[in-house]
């Protein structure tokens, strides 16, 4: 699960037909660009929250692209110049270990927003919130973008695939656990907002909401930046220690490379190394 966060947590995303439309378009591009494979977006007005599978081991590509491209777009839509992302919360990529972390999560992700006391139900977003399986048609926006006319390269037109996570297993039974977890989540939510007489904003609201507003509650920082989320006791361990194996070869390979060695080889996923450094990478078994 790929997380970003405004600056100043103000409401750059919040939702309308133009933003929406653009959102739609630059997460295509970036999906195209990337190979990643996307199973759910949800944009709230501020951050956004989006899971997929690396499949090409190729996610700074797509986060790269994705944050870039709205970045640029969106502050020639509102007008402005400054810093679009915060710069002191860095992005967060959540590594899901099993199918109940994935279930989990796209749960916790598709209610965000009645979470928030924004809206009663999650369906009731105005903004992007995608999670059934299927291609939506993508228009390019008509500012910031060049047409063809104008010398641009950014296609007119692209499109929008999601799917499920394969660890989910059949579609079918995939989903309609997904729509329960959902309900039951809404519900308790309601019950929480009932007791202590809240009520939510409306969509309507939401999207009058000034953009350069930020929410009411407090920003609570935290050190905590969690890498992982799995409920199964024994993948989680097996889960952990590789990524500690990797970070012990990858630590190894940095001094050696420093200390000029020659055809130092890094681990398998040192993306930034073979990138920019050209350093020599470990290719995968299979």
């Amino acid at each position: 699960m790929v997380t970003r966060r405004t600056t100043q947590r103000q409401f750059f995303l919040r939702p309308n037909k133009a933003i929406n439309q653009c959102i739609r378009y630059c997460v295509s591009i970036a999906t195209e660009k990337s190979g990643v494979e996307l199973h759910a977006l949800m944009f709230m007005s501020n951050h956004y929250h989006i899971i997929l599978t690396d499949v090409e081991g190729r996610l700074p590509v797509f986060t790269e692209t994705l944050n870039r491209l709205l970045a640029k777009s969106l502050n020639v839509y509102h007008g402005r110049g400054e810093n679009f992302w915060a710069g002191h919360v860095q992005p967060s990529h959540v590594h899901l270990g099993d199918r109940t972390a994935v279930l989990d999560k796209l749960a916790y992700l598709l209610c965000n927003p009645v979470a928030a006391d924004l809206v009663k139900e999650g369906k009731y977003w105005p903004g992007i919130r995608v999670f059934l399986p299927g291609e939506t048609k993508c228009v390019r926006p008509k500012f910031y973008f060049r047409d063809e006319d104008s010398g641009g390269s950014m296609p007119k037109k692209t499109k929008l695939k999601l799917s499920l996570p394969e660890c989910l297993g059949d579609k079918k039974q995939a989903l309609k656990e997904l729509r329960k977890l959902i309900k039951d989540k809404e519900e308790i939510l309601a019950e929480k907002r009932k007791a202590s007489g809240k009520q939510v904003l409306g969509k309507e609201a939401i999207k009058r909401q000034p953009v350069d507003a930020t929410p009411s509650s407090k920003d609570k920082p935290s050190n905590i930046s969690p890498r992982l989320a799995c409920r199964d006791k024994w993948r989680k361990i097996e889960i952990l220690h590789r990524m500690k194996s990797f970070l012990n070869a990858y630590r190894h390979a940095w001094e050696s490379y420093k200390a000029g060695e020659a055809g130092v080889q890094f681990p398998l996923g040192s993306y930034k190394m073979g990138l920019i450094k050209h350093a020599v990478i470990a290719e995968a078994d299979c």
